[in-house]
């Protein structure tokens, strides 16, 4: 998951894509709220948290249901993909 910003995500869906592994992309909006700011994400992380047993989770994240692992840094999941 990511936020919906035009090519801060790609090279992680590329690696995904050149790799020819299927994966699900979730991708997340800022958008304002009066005064204030808000996104799906932050409703999405306190489950994110709960299901996963992933204390620190924030985006980028890459989910390993194989595994069950979840990782959460953007070097992090270059070097899991890689």
């Amino acid at each position: 998951g990511y936020w919906s910003i035009r090519g801060l995500g790609a090279p992680l869906t590329m690696m995904l894509c050149a790799a020819k592994t299927p994966f699900s992309l979730y991708l997340y909006d800022i958008v304002e709220d009066g005064e204030s700011w808000t996104s799906e994400y932050f409703a999405a992380k306190t489950g994110y948290i709960e299901d996963y047993s992933q204390p620190l989770w924030n985006l980028p994240f890459c989910v390993n249901n194989t595994e069950k692992k979840v990782l959460t840094q953007t070097n992090a999941i270059f070097n899991h993909i890689g």
